[in-house]
């Protein structure tokens, strides 16, 4: 046998070894991550009342056991505030509610991580309905966990 069919033979065990080895290799088995991620609000505070003008910040402490992918902010208007002596000529609520905006804020695998974070991008509307909104956090970790806030706040 010629020299140069000996090293394509012994290449090519080779590779055949090697491409063996490698579909034969045992896999790590994840656990199966049940537990949800965690939410510590600061800010907004349920309840409280927020200046028109002024940015609705959420500053909160997000954590999980194996790692956090990301929260996501909506606000929905519920109703007015009665014998509110607002803007009479204002007919719409915060832009965000009425727009229907998911806001993400990215929490980049983390097991733990806080933000201060000004929420929709822009300050509450001056000429937005005065009343009762909703925030809906939902916070969702790297194995599709989920965990929900609802807090209630006023804007005047």
């Amino acid at each position: 046998m010629k020299t140069g069919n000996i090293f394509f033979i012994a290449n090519l065990t080779a590779c055949f070894l090697m491409l063996l080895s490698l579909g034969c290799s045992k896999e790590e088995s994840k656990p199966d991550d049940k537990q949800a991620p965690t939410v510590e609000i600061i800010t907004p505070i349920a309840d409280a009342i927020y200046a028109r003008g002024n940015f609705l910040t959420l500053q909160a402490t997000f954590a999980d056991n194996e790692g956090l992918k990301n929260c996501i902010a909506i606000i929905d208007y519920i109703d007015e505030i009665a014998d509110s002596p607002g803007l009479k000529s204002v007919r719409f609520p915060w832009k965000p509610a009425l727009d229907g905006v998911e806001y993400t804020i990215d929490l980049n695998g983390s097991n733990e991580l806080h933000v201060n974070e000004n929420l929709f991008g822009d300050a509450i509307d001056f000429d937005c309905l005065e009343g009762a909104y909703i925030l809906h956090l939902s916070i969702e970790d790297i194995n599709g966990n989920t965990a929900q806030e609802d807090i209630e706040i006023f804007i005047q």
